[in-house]
């Protein structure tokens, strides 16, 4: 009986690594067809999740290998990308990594150094006095 024991718990152990593939060869085929339509509202230094960096790294067509590595490494990347192809500073999908629009305002350009959120790049609040008013 152990050596049924020990193929049904291999059989499971098989199993969950195979589930764990698929979810993430389904997110790996997510950030590949989101590539030519994701518009980044946000100058880079704010993507911080390895999520976001992966979907801008699906954007400029890195490989899944230039991708291994800790955020900083890929920001690094991507800085270097965004450097060499100044061209994509007019382009409105990336024009807000640049720091060309960012609720309106010009933000500062892209920080690999300093990851944390950019005070100059906070949506504006909504200062509207008319949600009071009914409609009826």
């Amino acid at each position: 009986m152990i050596d049924a024991e020990e193929t049904q718990k291999r059989g499971a152990e098989a199993l969950k690594a195979k589930l764990k593939a698929d979810v993430l060869h389904n997110q790996e085929q997510e950030h590949i067809r989101s590539a030519d339509t994701k518009v980044f509202t946000s100058v880079l230094s704010r993507y911080t999740c390895k999520d976001d960096l992966k979907d801008i790294a699906a954007c400029f067509h890195f490989t899944e290998d230039t991708m291994k590595g800790t955020n900083t490494q890929h920001l690094s990347q991507i800085k270097a990308y965004m450097e060499a192809n100044p061209v994509l500073q007019a382009n409105p999908r990336f024009a807000a990594l640049y720091g060309q629009q960012c609720g309106g305002k010009v933000a500062e350009s892209p920080s690999v150094e300093s990851p944390e959120v950019e005070e100059d790049c906070d949506e504006p609040e909504s200062s509207e006095e008319d949600t009071d008013s009914d409609s009826g």
